[in-house]
């Protein structure tokens, strides 16, 4: 929506008031971050590259198959150009195997989808990871990226 919004900005009320229609709060940044639909499904998480890990938890609640919570969304910023590993460790036990889609987000690419844990150069600046189990599980993972 921000992106329509930043194209249409004459026209950014008139989608806000569309979008309420369905009960979805405006949007204002790339993420949504402020909306209040199945506010406890939260969409994204943050991840520090060298910081501690950050619990993510995909989840069948709503169906097996591409549906709400099946797919986790991790942000993060590389600071610099160079090596990045992302590690996914299960910590529940339910079985499972993390694969992972990466994005960069300005312009938004596809970088692939890989099994964890993953390396490969990354350029500066904001990702995106998707994060699912291959197995379609309820399934927890500690995500965490370093530098190499």
């Amino acid at each position: 929506m921000k992106h329509l919004k930043d194209a249409q900005s004459e026209d950014a009320s008139k989608i806000d008031s569309i979008v309420s229609m369905e009960s979805i709060a405006q949007i204002t940044d790339l993420y949504g971050e402020n909306r209040t639909n199945l506010a406890d499904e939260i969409p994204y998480s943050d991840v520090t590259v060298g910081g501690g890990a950050v619990n993510i938890c995909v989840k069948n609640t709503y169906g097996r198959s591409n549906k709400l919570s099946n797919h986790k969304y991790i942000k993060f910023t590389t600071p610099s150009n160079g090596n990045y590993e992302i590690q996914a460790t299960q910590t529940d036990g339910n079985g499972g195997e993390a694969v992972i889609d990466i994005y960069k987000t300005s312009p938004f690419t596809s970088i692939g989808s890989y099994n964890v844990p993953y390396e490969n150069t990354f350029t500066a600046g904001e990702h995106l990871i998707d994060i699912s189990n291959g197995i379609n599980r309820d399934t927890c993972f500690d995500v965490t990226i370093i530098a190499k």
